[in-house]
């Protein structure tokens, strides 16, 4: 009984081991069979792919090979020194096109196209000298201890005009002093005596005149008149040059831009308009601002101006007929009001189409004896429409003072609009 026992449990172990044979001989088939297939596709994919990338027929590479050699122009200019015609050693030039920029380069190449720009700004403006002249004033005193002594100071004129054996120039108002005596220095040391013709306090600007009498004519072809630009014209970004004194020294040049739309300020009976530029403010430095096309464009000054890191330049087109005034030594006449621009919209449903507004006036003015007051509005002079300040600044330089002039008036008092006429004497402009 115990061997069939036995006998049975043994027959019962081979026959288990038997069956994980026959298990683990089945799994191992199916993952050769799947390893072969998986090792085909493989190494198909690898062939393929091969003969794609070695294929030498493709666009891309050619492209590139291509873009860096039109970046090398140089190579070509190289081979053909060489005498290769492009048929030199492949392999040093694969070797020159596959060598990497040197970023130096563009660097060097902007530092020159500086230099250049900056060396043909400053002969452009050194070409300008011949309109600007030194002038020298001379002032005698005596000292502590009763001794004589000579003090002198020197600044620029702009030259305006040469006419009838004369010398115009214009200056600046506050190097004129009445107890000096003035020349101006021409070349080689030439100097002739200049005398005050006339000045403008208000707008720092004078003019000074001198006889050329006796002078060369290869000296006298050699004083350029200046030629004057419209400052209405100037946009922000234009490049304005700047000689004469703008850096405290005579014959000083300075460059920049204009660095933002014009301030318009009104003064007694005028108005001019005020530029900024990025060119660094000198306390001392004067000068006259030029465009590209050689034009003058502007005086730079000091005054009407709170930011006083930056340079800032009058525009010429509001001067012009003040310099003619002083040029002409006219006894100029005004008003003694401060007029100011109106906006458009302040006309419709008004008896009036035009006019500047009266935002101030002076006592014992020509206007205030008149009985104008602050809020007319100035309509016409002598029946000529007044349409803005440049237009009442133009009309008044026709008159000198104490002509007597009509004025036509707008007065909105108390809801009730007001038109006449009223004679205004004009008085002296200093």
């Amino acid at each position: 009984m115990a061997d069939k026992e036995y006998k049975f449990i043994e027959e019962q172990i081979r026959d288990q081991r038997s069956k994980q044979i026959k298990k683990y001989a089945k799994k191992a088939g199916i993952t050769a069979i799947f390893g072969i297939f998986f090792g085909i596709v493989a190494a198909v994919t690898m062939c393929i792919t091969t003969k794609i990338v070695s294929t030498p027929q493709k666009d891309e590479k050619k492209g590139l090979s291509l873009i860096v050699a039109t970046e090398k122009p140089e190579l070509k200019g190289q081979q053909e020194n060489n005498g290769d015609n492009g048929t030199g050693n492949a392999e040093d030039s694969n070797d020159n096109l596959n060598k990497p920029k040197n970023p130096d380069d563009d660097i060097l190449d902007s530092v020159e196209e500086f230099n250049q720009m900056n060396n043909a700004l400053i002969k452009y403006c050194k070409s300008y000298e011949s309109t600007i002249v030194k002038i020298e004033g001379t002032n005698q005193g005596v000292d502590y201890f009763n001794n004589e002594i000579e003090s002198q100071m020197s600044f620029y004129g702009l030259i305006l005009q040469k006419e009838n054996n004369k010398l115009y120039v214009l200056t600046r108002y506050d190097d004129i002093d009445e107890t000096e005596k003035y020349h101006i220095y021409i070349k080689d040391g030439i100097h002739i005596e200049a005398l005050p013709v006339a000045l403008d306090e208000l707008t720092g600007l004078a003019v000074m005149t001198a006889d050329l009498t006796g002078l060369d004519k290869k000296i006298l072809d050699g004083l350029e008149i200046a030629k004057f630009g419209n400052s209405n014209m100037i946009d922000v970004g234009d490049l304005v040059v700047a000689i004469g004194k703008p850096m405290g020294y005579i014959n000083s040049i300075g460059y920049g831009i204009v660095s933002n739309e014009p301030e318009n300020i009104y003064i007694t009976d005028r108005k001019i308009r005020l530029f900024s530029t990025d060119m660094s403010n000198v306390e001392n430095g004067y000068g006259v601002v030029m465009n590209t096309k050689g034009e003058v464009i502007g005086f730079i000054t000091h005054k009407y101006s709170s930011n006083t890191s930056l340079s800032h330049f009058m525009g010429i087109s509001e001067l012009k007929v003040i310099i003619e005034q002083l040029m002409n030594s006219v006894n100029r006449g005004g008003m003694g009001i401060i007029p100011k621009d109106i906006d458009s919209n302040y006309f419709p449903g008004k008896e009036i189409e035009n006019g500047v507004y009266v935002s101030d006036l002076y006592a014992d003015s020509a206007a205030m004896d008149a009985e104008i007051v602050i809020g007319d509005i100035i309509t016409s002079i002598d029946g000529v429409p007044v349409k803005s300040v440049v237009d009442y600044m133009n009309i008044l330089a026709e008159y000198s003072a104490d002509s007597e002039i009509e004025v036509g008036v707008f007065r909105d008092y108390a809801s009730k609009n007001r038109v006449g006429t009223v004679k205004v004497k004009l008085s002296t402009v200093k």
